[in-house]
Parts: structure tokens; sequence; C-alpha cells
């Protein structure tokens, strides 16, 4: 094994080889976790690539195709470290530099975006650029709000829509509200989710069912702010879908009793008020009947039905 004191890596170089070494072959097992494992699994690599150079012959300018393969990986290795061959005796230079992989990342990026072609309407919408102003509003309302491509079509359209010297006023008019109205029903749609799972009041999780009647009929009876049948629901509702702890059933009992009565209430206004029938004077035995009065000279004027009343019962009211 070569001595390697001249050899120093850091843990940036170590990586690079050890990645190297599993790449190849020259190392058998995984990544180590910590610098210092690191450093010592590149030494051992390195050593074992300058073993296959000088001792074994494993160059790249072997006869044997295979060999000078192997023999391109070694001095592959070997650069990784700084490290190249002269005279069967390996010589350590300076170590090379590692491209930073953020950096690399950035120009493969840098790169796509150069390859990336511009945006044409007429690769998602045949002759779409060609078309009159109705012609593009009919096609691009062919396109479904809900499809996810279909929406990053519009889009883009409309980017492209934007970016031409006489932009159809129409078709962005369109695609704005078409897809304005749909972020709409997905924020109202977010919003009632999340309304239905605030408690109708705070501690209401925690109160037990007699606590949680006591405040409705409390705020029943509350002449300022009374009770309403939403906010009645509304309890119900979220006690219905309750999972831990489940729903009691005597809350919703008590709901959907004061919903009843919210109902009964409503109904009793729409109808007319009954007039309550005045209490007959009695006598003795039958009701007695009543004398009418004549309108204005104090004759009292009598039915035979109510004078044959009166003599059956043996009484008569007369009211002047």
């Amino acid at each position: 094994m070569p001595q390697l004191k001249e050899l120093k890596l850091t843990d940036d170089h170590a990586q690079v080889i050890v990645e190297l070494g599993i790449k190849y072959g020259a190392y058998s097992e995984e990544m180590p976790d910590t610098k210092k494992e690191r450093l010592a699994a590149a030494d051992e690599i390195i050593a074992f690539s300058i073993d296959a150079w000088v001792n074994d012959g494993i160059t790249p300018d072997d006869d044997d195709e295979e060999v000078a393969e192997s023999g391109r990986q070694i001095e592959e290795i070997l650069e990784a470290g700084g490290v190249t061959i002269e005279d069967d005796e390996p010589v350590f230079g300076d170590l090379p530099e590692i491209e930073d992989a953020e950096d690399a990342e950035e120009d493969e990026d840098e790169s796509e975006d150069e390859d990336e072609a511009p945006f044409d309407p007429d690769d998602y919408i045949e002759g779409y650029s060609d078309m009159s102003v109705a012609g593009k509003v009919k096609a691009v309302k062919s396109l479904d709000v809900e499809d996810e491509d279909d929406v990053a079509t519009m889009e883009a359209i409309a980017e492209w829509e934007n970016e031409q010297d006489k932009p159809s006023s129409r078709v962005l008019n369109y695609i704005e509200e078409a897809l304005g109205s749909e972020e709409e029903e997905s924020a109202d749609a977010e919003e009632d989710e999340d309304e239905a799972t605030d408690e109708p009041w705070d501690g209401y999780d925690a109160s037990s069912a007699v606590e949680i009647k006591k405040v409705l009929t409390a705020q029943a009876k509350d002449e300022e702010n009374p009770l309403t049948a939403e906010q009645v629901e509304y309890v119900l509702e979220y006690e219905k879908g309750r999972e831990k702890p489940p729903p009691r059933k005597r809350v919703i009992t008590f709901c959907e009793e004061l919903l009843a009565q919210f109902e009964a209430d409503d109904n009793g206004e729409d109808e007319e008020p009954e007039e309550e029938e005045k209490p007959k004077r009695r006598g003795r035995g039958k009701a007695a009947p009543k004398a009418e009065a004549a309108a204005s000279n104090g004759t009292i004027t009598l039915t035979r039905a109510q004078i044959l009343e009166a003599l059956e019962s043996g009484t008569v009211t007369i009211e002047v």
C-alpha cells in the first residue's frame, strides 16, 4: 500500500473520490456518514488505484480494451485527488476545483431555458393565431376550466395575447372571468370548509351537553341578542360532524326541538289570530239568552227563540 502522507484531501474532494469508487467498483460500501470516515475511505480508494496502476499495470494505454477502460477509470479517480503517475511513482499535486452543485443546477436550468421554445398557441389550438376574434373566443371556451392542463393553456394564451401588438380583449376578458370565477368558487369552498370546522363558540368542545343546553336556553331568552334558527342549525351540524369525541344525542335532540319551535313560531305569524270567545253568563241550568236593546228608544226586543229559551231556563239577562 503506497504512502499517502502528501495527500491532503478536503471533505468535498473525499466525497467525489468515494462516489467514483462506488461507481467503478473500487469501493463496496455506502457513502460514510462522517467527515473522518469519508477521508479514510478516499485515502483507501486512492491507494488502491495507485497500486492497480503501478503494480498491476492497469493503465489507459493497455492493448486490452477492457484493461484500458479500467485504467481510464483509475486515472479519473486519481485526478480527483490531484494525483498523477510519473515513472511508476505517484505525484501529489494541487487538488482540482470542484464545481458547486448549486452552480451546476443553475447552469442546467439556464441551458433548459435557452433550449425551451417560446409558447405557440397553434401547438394547443390548431390555427389559433389566424382565427378571427370570435373564433378565438369560441376555441378558448371549448377548454375545460376544471382541467389543469387546459387552465395552463388558457393562462399561456392570455400571456401570449398580451405580448401581441393588438391583443384580443374579448379573449382576455373571457379568460380572466373564467379563471377568476373558478378561483372565487375555490376560495368560497375553502371558506365554507373552514367555517364548518369552527366551534360554535369558544370552549364548546370542552363543554358538557348540559352546559351547551344552558347556553342555548340563555341566549333564547336574551331580548337584545336573541338566538336564531341559523345559529341552532350550525350547532346541530357541527355536533353531528364531530368524530372524537362522537356526537352527543342529547345536544342533537335539543337542537332539533329548538328548530321545531322556530318553525312553529314562523307558521303562527302567518295566520290571523282567532278572536277569543267571550264567556257567557250562566243562570240556572242552560245559559240565558241576551236581550238586544233597541237602537234609541230603550225598547227591549226578544225573539221567539229567546223567549222560549228564557222560559225553559227560568231566567233572562238583559243588557242595555
